[in-house]
Order: C-alpha cells, then sequence, then structure tokens
C-alpha cells in the first residue's frame, strides 16, 4: 500500500474552477500549492497565521486569500494558506465538515485483504498499542 492509497482525495471547485484536494482531517486549516495559487490568480494578502506542519516543522507560508469552495452546490468562503514548496492542496477539518466531505472519509472501510496492519507497519510508528493514527513520514 502506497502513500497514495492511504489518502481521501476529491475535487471541490475554488473560484469556479476544479481543484485537486487531499482531506486531511488533521489539519485545522485549508492549503493550496503556490502552483494552484498561480493557475488560480489568487490575490494574496500578508500572512496572520503562524502554521506547522504535523512534524511540528515551520511551514513557509507566502500568503494567504480568501477563496469560495463549491461542492455539488455547497459553499462556503475559506481563508486558505498558500504554502511554499507543497506539493499538494489539503483540504482541512473546517472546510471538510462544511462542505459535507467528512461522510467520504467515514465511509470508508478497507478489507482484511486490502490493509494487513502487520505487512504495512513500516508505515506505523512503533507503539505499543497499534496506532492507525500515527502515520510516519518516509
Amino acid at each position: 500500500m502506497g502513500r497514495a492509497e492511504l489518502e481521501f482525495r476529491v475535487y471541490v471547485d475554488v473560484n469556479g474552477r476544479g481543484v485537486d484536494f487531499t482531506l486531511d482531517t488533521g489539519s485545522d486549516v485549508t492549503i493550496i500549492t503556490e502552483t494552484t495559487s498561480r493557475d488560480l490568480r489568487l490575490e494574496l494578502t500578508k500572512p496572520s497565521r503562524y502554521l506547522v506542519g504535523a512534524d511540528s516543522t515551520p511551514l513557509n507560508v507566502v500568503g494567504e486569500s480568501v477563496v469560495e469552495l463549491n461542492n455539488k452546490g455547497l459553499i462556503v468562503s475559506s481563508l486558505t494558506s498558500i504554502i511554499k514548496n507543497a506539493t499538494r492542496n489539503l483540504l482541512g477539518i473546517v472546510e471538510i465538515r462544511s462542505l459535507n466531505l467528512l461522510a467520504i472519509v467515514n465511509s470508508i472501510r478497507p478489507s482484511r485483504e486490502a490493509f494487513d496492519p502487520i505487512k504495512y507497519s513500516k508505515y506505523y510508528l512503533k507503539v505499543s498499542v497499534p496506532c492507525l493514527m500515527c502515520i510516519k513520514s518516509y
């Protein structure tokens, strides 16, 4: 099981244009790559938030932009952060809930064959109790 198979991805319209996002239920904010920001011709303002990654490493926030997110007619306004060298767009938990996308994450049930914890244990931190939320970076 590769990293991409562990991700939940969805297309959401941003200011009327479809954008590929990874659903990131562990993030409080929505992040857009510099490339996506340029493609959407977003007007950036000075960052108002200090952000860190899952490993507590500071993120290089280039700017922010208020965007309109649309999922099948459900529209929300979102203050998004544009991150230097980000490799993918991440939809944070607030927007996931607001756009009614949490059901996607909750509905996925991997089969025993699709997910064998022993076979894929190298993707998880070594802990005394199995912890599926403790994915290590590699």
